[in-house]
This record gives structure tokens, sequence and C-alpha cells, in this order.
């Protein structure tokens, strides 16, 4: 099993899991305010920071669609999906970024496992 593992950036402090693979994930980061109520359809606002430690061990809601042929049968929607999953070969220091956006042709997808899993 994996243990937890922590960095701080700009919004407060993370705690995400250390793989046994040597590398560690940090999931579910909010990249801004949720797009509910007054927000919903508007610009994307930066998220708010927070007090203590944000858990960032587990995946966060996808988009709400309609679940296809690709969706696990344990999916959870939300409207409140604008999050970030990080992997990481080592939370010392600057790394380079690479970034993955789904496809689904803005009718299906997430970023959440298995097809975006980041091992």
């Amino acid at each position: 099993m994996s243990d937890t593992v922590s960095v701080t950036v700009e919004e407060g402090e993370l705690a995400g899991r250390a793989l046994d693979n040597g590398r560690s994930v940090f999931a579910g980061i909010p990249f801004a305010e949720p797009s509910v109520g007054r927000l919903r359809l508007r610009p994307p606002r930066p998220p708010r920071p927070w007090q203590g430690v944000r858990d960032a061990t587990a995946f966060r809601a996808s988009p709400a669609q309609n679940p296809d042929a690709w969706s696990p049968p344990d999916a959870v929607y939300d409207e409140d999906c604008l999050h970030v999953n990080v992997w990481t070969p080592d939370v010392h220091g600057r790394r380079p970024v690479m970034v993955w956006i789904h496809g689904g042709a803005f009718e299906s997808g997430s970023a959440v496992p298995p097809g975006t899993d980041g091992q």
C-alpha cells in the first residue's frame, strides 16, 4: 500500500500518495473555483487558498455527461470538476511538466483513470 507524501503549493498544503513505483500522485487539485451557481458558464476564477492540509489522495468527480462503454461502473459525475491530477517522480525541486487533455468531443471523458493514469 502507498504512503502519504506532502507538498506546499501557492494555495496551501497538499497530501498525496507515494506509489510503490517510486512516483507520487496528487489527485483532485482544484485549478479554478467550482463552476456552479453564479459561476456557472462564466470564465473560471483562481481557486481560493485553503487552511490546513488538503486531501489529494483520491480522484474527484468527472464532468456531467452520459455514461458510455468506457465509463467505469462506479463513475461519479458532478459540475464541480475543475481539478487536475499530478504524477511526479520526485516531490523536491522543479520538474518538466507534460499536460494530457483527454478527448471526447466535449461530450465525454475525464481526468479520472483508467484512461488517464499517469503511472
